[in-house]
């Protein structure tokens, strides 16, 4: 069943490697997205709990100048994937993958006992503090 999602993604890329181009560079996004959402939200917290973070024993080195590198890099890696005509292809998929994941997202979300489950998860964080 699994190597029959392959047919769609041999169409759109036209060949094994425009296939192998297009899953690489969305991986790649994927990847690049899920640590700017970690950044972004380091970011938060240190501008929302500033205390907190002063006596944290995790504290990131080089802190808020280091967050605003990698985002720079981050911007850096999706401009050097817009100059390659095959990497542009799969920079226009990106935002369909992230429509399908959100929607993906919103059916999960509503299955029976997830509200139950996650009201237990967040009750076993609440004594947690960093």
């Amino acid at each position: 069943m699994l190597l029959l999602t392959a047919i769609p993604l041999l169409y759109a890329g036209g060949s094994v490697v425009g296939t192998f181009t297009l899953i690489t560079t969305i991986s790649s996004l994927l990847f690049m997205f899920v640590w700017a959402m970690i950044i972004l939200s380091y970011l938060a917290y240190r501008r929302r709990h500033p205390q907190r973070h002063a006596t944290s024993n995790y504290q990131m080195p080089g802190g808020v100048m280091m967050c605003w590198a990698v985002l720079a890099f981050f911007v850096f890696v999706l401009w050097t994937l817009t100059t390659n005509t095959e990497t542009l292809v799969a920079l226009a998929w990106f935002p369909l993958w992230l429509m399908l994941l959100a929607v993906g997202w919103l059916v999960v979300r509503r299955r029976p006992g997830r509200t139950e489950r996650s009201r237990r998860f967040q009750a076993k964080l609440e004594p947690v503090r960093c």
